[in-house]
């Protein structure tokens, strides 16, 4: 998984490497003659067309985005049938580890959604993406981490996976504000459709093989470790 986000990291780097070229838009559009009117509309349109479907800058996109989904969906179920398990069950304390996980992850999106939309306003969609790739690698590294060290309580393992979790629902709710906003600087109207399309196909189903992926590893594990 931490060999996912790398990936995913760097194919980002591709997929918005050229999203410099699209800042030459807003200078464009600032560039006023005497009567107030735009100038070189044409060069704005030319920009917006820079990239195509088959371009490395959309696989790079699409697969950055599967990528973050897959670890998401993947941790996530990893983190709850852990909290089904017989081991936490018996240490559970009377706590609900279960419903307090999908809290943890899906609080996150209703908190946070609206800070990844202004800072994509405020310092860029391209800074927000590599930031959030960035801190993705740290956030999978420490659940990692987190699972292998041995000796660790089963309550204090389960406490401190829950917050994991609630780090990846903060990451993936500042995320997708830009995820999405940047597609149309990076591709041209006639193309948002499909190009949409695809990011939705592709991210349902990593949320299909991330929970799929997790069940299986879950369930073919030889002892009660829990790694990943």
């Amino acid at each position: 998984m931490v060999r996912g986000t790398w990936e995913s990291a760097w194919l980002s780097g591709l997929a918005i490497f050229g999203e410099g070229q699209t800042g030459a838009i807003s200078g464009v559009r600032q560039q006023m003659t005497g009567n107030e009117q735009p100038v070189r509309e044409d060069r704005v349109q030319d920009v917006y067309r820079t990239y195509g479907m088959g371009s490395v800058a959309f696989w790079s996109f699409l697969a950055t985005q599967f990528l973050g989904a897959f670890n998401d969906n993947y941790f996530k179920q990893m983190v709850l049938l852990i909290c089904v398990s017989e081991r936490a069950v018996g240490v559970a304390g009377g706590l609900p580890w279960k419903e307090l996980a999908m809290a943890a992850f899906a609080l996150p999106f209703v908190i946070f959604s609206g800070l990844g939309g202004f800072l994509s306003d405020r310092h860029g969609k391209q800074r927000v993406i590599v930031g959030c790739k960035l801190a993705e690698i740290g956030i999978v590294g420490i659940g990692l981490l987190l699972l292998r060290i041995p000796g660790i309580s089963m309550q204090w393992q389960l406490v401190a996976l829950i917050g994991v979790l609630s780090l990846m629902g903060v990451h993936s709710a500042i995320f997708s504000p830009s995820k999405y906003g940047v597609l149309p600087e990076l591709f041209c109207e006639e193309q948002l459709l499909p190009v949409n399309g695809a990011v939705q196909m592709t991210t349902f189903l990593a949320i299909i093989f991330g929970t799929v992926c997790a069940g299986d590893r879950k369930s073919t594990r030889l002892n009660s470790s829990h790694r990943l």
